[in-house]
């Protein structure tokens, strides 16, 4: 995990304009495999190999909602002011 960190730091040193986190989804396999959702693209509960979990459609449900209203309030308390 730590050679992963020092690549996403050593990338955000060389970059002029850098994001304040780097976003990554993992599950990305084109349009055709993840949804739209209000803050990108997620994977959708058929994507993932469930195969062996307890893991219920109603649980991924659950984690994978978007509460715009949380999302935007988490977002304005988080960000950087204005330099």
């Amino acid at each position: 995990m730590g050679d992963y960190f020092n690549n996403w730091n050593a990338m955000g040193r060389k970059l002029t304009d850098t994001p304040g986190i780097f976003c990554i989804n993992w599950f990305r396999r084109g349009r055709a495999g993840d949804q739209e959702t209000t803050i990108g693209w997620s994977p959708r509960l058929k994507d993932i190999d469930w195969v062996g979990s307890t893991f219920s459609a109603s649980d991924f449900a659950t984690l994978a909602r978007v509460d715009r209203g949380a999302w935007a309030a988490e977002a304005a308390a988080t960000a950087f002011p204005d330099t």
